[in-house]
């Protein structure tokens, strides 16, 4: 439970560092260098985490990395989607039928 709420607390923080902005009428993101700071910084927080909780006798298979991971991308998604909706802006709409390559978007 500690491991979550740590993972969601660096997530937030991690999302705290996005920006948020508008584009052609609609809402982009984009991770700064202190996005990557941040998540280097977390993983080193979350592998202390976990050593100290090893060190304490938690056994590994009661500290899933996939599970770290996930909340922490659910508390940056949570802020910055927080920050998204504030802004007014609206979200990009979603596209029916096959998706448009990559170098389709480049193009535009």
């Amino acid at each position: 439970m500690a491991g979550a709420a740590l993972g969601v607390a660096l997530g937030a923080a991690r999302g705290a560092t996005v920006r948020v902005y508008g584009r052609e009428g609609v809402l982009w993101q984009r991770y700064t260098g202190w996005t990557f700071l941040v998540a280097a910084l977390s993983l080193a927080l979350m592998a202390g985490f976990a050593a100290l909780a090893a060190h304490f006798g938690l056994a590994a298979d009661a500290r899933p990395v996939q599970l770290s991971i996930g909340v922490g991308f659910l508390g940056e998604a949570l802020v910055v989607g927080r920050r998204g909706l504030s802004s007014g802006i609206p979200f990009a709409p979603e596209r029916r039928g096959s998706s448009p390559s990559l170098g389709d978007r480049l193009r535009r």
